[in-house]
């Protein structure tokens, strides 16, 4: 199966653009995450940090979206933010360690359950179509589109030092884990944000040393 993998800081923003998103939302979002993750102690409980995390990163995402159109959704006890359009959705996941690495294949740190399985075969069918001529049934229709939409994860790698992420479509699920990708958008690599990486063009002016701030 071939996989997109977007990872240059000029293509990672065009196609986050084209998804009505920007990188500074998906740092937000992954932002939280990791802070409520790093915010457990040992007296939590063992699941506390995937759980804050997976919590905290759906309400930020929710937060953000909600005021620009957004819509949140909870079929089949999937929690995800719905576009506007009704076309695709997005989750969030705590990831392993080949999150964030363009060779890598990430996979969930939890088992994925059934809701899960059948919203990624969604994504390779077209999106649910909405009739122009049922106006007054929109908001229905809408409804049940949500629960057909195309699903995109922000999938989110933090062993408690090194934090990685991306933006990626899975094309399906086994055992309860992500197997395959139909495209990944890097934003967080080894090396750290990709988006806040200088883009310099030989053609003009002296070499520039970049620095890369690595997450922690």
């Amino acid at each position: 199966m071939t996989c997109i993998v977007l990872s240059s800081p000029p293509e990672v923003r065009q196609r986050l653009r084209q998804l009505d998103l920007s990188y500074e939302e998906c740092i937000e979002v992954v932002e939280a995450m990791v802070a409520a993750a790093n915010g457990c102690t040992e007296n939590d409980p063992p699941s506390a940090r995937g759980w804050d995390s997976w919590r905290f990163g759906v309400r930020r995402w929710r937060d953000i979206k909600r005021p620009q159109g957004w819509e949140k959704d909870e079929t089949e006890n999937l929690s995800t933010i719905v576009h506007p359009d009704a076309t695709f959705r997005i989750a969030v996941s705590n990831t392993d360690e080949e999150t964030g690495l363009r060779s890598g294949r990430p996979k969930s740190r939890s088992t994925k359950g059934d809701g899960s399985r059948r919203a990624v075969d969604y994504n390779r069918q077209p999106p649910l179509p909405l009739p122009e001529f049922q106006e007054e049934f929109n908001r229905q229709l809408r409804a049940a589109a949500a629960a057909h939409a195309h699903i995109w994860y922000l999938c989110v790698y933090n062993d408690g030092e090194d934090v990685r992420a991306e933006l990626s479509k899975p094309a399906r699920i086994e055992d309860g884990h992500f197997v395959g990708w139909h495209e990944r958008i890097i934003l967080i690599d080894q090396d750290g944000p990709v988006g806040e990486r200088a883009i310099i063009d030989d053609d003009f002016g002296p070499d520039v040393e970049v620095t890369v701030r690595r997450k922690r």
